[in-house]
């Protein structure tokens, strides 16, 4: 089989796999053997899958990516499957194509969007998404600089008071060396 896609996501229950092939679509749920639970082809309805509503994304290059939704309440929606390689800017575009926003909240360590609509009906025009609207999301290209600049904030939390006992403990560190040199 010639794979248009494959998408691999975890939600409570299990890991959810689905492949696209020739606009058919292929779904396994299951904890640690995967069975075929349906299978169906690009249509006007929405696909659900225990509770979680299919949202395709078809980036300008590259291979379809799924996220999957669920309401938590009238007017709150949570997304997972939220690739890092998004920016929160570009996913509060997305999710404001469904109607105005309240409350936004991207967590990149879960991979989940938390989305708080004005209306109910902004949630009820998310999670009726059919299957044959493919969301085009840019991915952005970062340069070398702004991944080690977005990186350093994650990894240091007070550069210079680190740099600062970095500097104090080679100078301690070569004062002694020195000085046992300089004994007999």
């Amino acid at each position: 089989f010639f794979f248009e896609s494959l998408v691999c996501g975890c939600y409570d229950r299990g890991v959810v796999v689905a492949c696209c092939v020739q606009s058919l679509i292929f779904i396994w749920i299951g904890a640690c053997t995967l069975s075929l639970v349906t299978y169906c082809t690009m249509s006007a309805f929405p696909l659900v899958i225990d509770g979680f509503t299919v949202i395709r994304l078809a980036p300008e290059k590259g291979i379809e990516h799924f996220l999957y939704a669920k309401d938590i309440s009238p007017v709150k929606v949570k997304v997972f499957n939220v690739s890092p390689f998004y920016t929160k800017p570009t996913l509060f575009a997305l999710f404001s194509k469904f109607g105005l926003i309240n409350h936004f909240r991207y967590d990149k360590s879960s991979k989940a969007v938390t989305v708080g609509y004005k209306n109910p009906s902004s949630v009820t025009a998310l999670l009726k998404t059919p299957m044959t609207s493919a969301y085009a999301l840019p991915i952005p290209v970062a340069s070398f600089s702004h991944v080690l600049a977005e990186s350093k904030k994650s990894w240091l939390r007070d550069p210079a008071s680190l740099k600062k006992q970095s500097e104090q403990y080679l100078q301690d560190y070569f004062k002694e060396k020195l000085r046992e040199d300089e004994s007999p």
